[in-house]
């Protein structure tokens, strides 16, 4: 009996180990925010689902200024990202380039391109297929797995602590759901950037807040019917589903046919003309004999009246 207890013993310890050896402790894990790129562009999503971002390469000489102390990198920062970026009515960031970002009804992030963000008990708790662990109290203790592939983990970057929340009277994260029938308009990038560069005293432009009586939306428009991020997502993916579709139907058809023998060709088109030359003679024969009853209920009148 004492030798069972012993061994059951070294196997708790032993399923213990293995499952802190898949917890990455605070120690080694991200900053105050979860930071990973997609496409070119770095974000930081912090626990209350606000971020920040920074487009590499986009500010020129940024390598000679990212050490300098009060520049503005980020957006959140102060730099100027409008010529990359799309505003909804209540002037979320909805696209960063070809970068489409969703929200819930809060106003926290809720998916970054194919990157998809989840929350509980109001703490962050997916990025990706990254989970963050919390105790009890609710206090990070590290994170399991990984964003995707291409961000396995966190690689530091001097810009990256010029990252921060946005000031107060920018915030979109409210305790209110102001955003459930709310769905905003895209536009692809390249129509945006000639609708930008015609339209540069546009921005910047004022934005509804959640306590605003709203009159009309100018970015998107008001949906009773599905509430907006499911509807929001919804509608982006069928769009794109729908082109990627109709681009492989199309492949597919010419495909086929190109790929047809050429004997089939030349006994498709044969067919199709022995047909129309059948349909032709049909109707001249059924012409020729309506012509005929015409022409005898003629004679036949003709006779009757003599």
């Amino acid at each position: 009996m004492k030798k069972l207890s012993i061994l059951i013993s070294f196997l708790f310890c032993g399923i213990v180990t293995v499952a802190n050896t898949n917890l990455h402790p605070k120690s080694h894990t991200y900053p105050s925010a979860i930071i990973f790129t997609e496409q070119h562009i770095d974000f930081a999503i912090y626990p209350d689902g606000q971020f920040d971002f920074y487009i590499q390469n986009s500010k020129p000489n940024a390598q000679l200024v990212i050490n300098t102390p009060h520049v503005n990198i980020s957006f959140n920062s102060g730099y100027n990202y409008n010529p990359y970026i799309q505003y909804d009515d209540f002037g979320a960031v909805i696209q960063i380039e070809n970068v489409p970002i969703f929200y819930d009804y809060y106003g926290r992030v809720s998916r970054i391109g194919n990157i998809f963000i989840d929350y509980n008990l109001g703490r962050l708790q997916r990025v990706g297929n990254m989970y963050l662990v919390y105790n009890p109290a609710g206090i990070f203790m590290g994170y399991q797995g990984y964003i995707n592939p291409y961000n396995r983990t966190y690689v530091y970057n001097p810009q990256h602590k010029h990252f921060r929340k946005p000031p107060v009277q920018h915030r979109i994260v409210y305790t209110s759901p102001y955003r459930s029938y709310y769905q905003p308009k895209r536009k692809s990038y390249k129509s945006f950037k000639k609708y930008y560069k015609n339209n540069t005293d546009a921005y910047p432009r004022s934005y509804y807040k959640p306590s605003d009586a709203v009159t009309t939306y100018h970015r998107g428009r008001s949906n009773l019917n599905k509430t907006s991020s499911n509807r929001e997502v919804y509608d982006y993916n069928n769009r794109t589903s729908r082109k990627r579709n109709t681009a492989s139907s199309n492949r597919t058809n010419t495909t086929k046919f190109q790929n047809q023998p050429k004997y089939n060709r030349a006994a498709t088109r044969s067919s199709r003309n022995h047909d129309a030359t059948k349909n032709n003679r049909q109707r001249s024969s059924k012409n020729a004999r309506t012509q005929h009853r015409r022409t005898a209920n003629g004679r036949s009148k003709s006779s009757n009246r003599i």
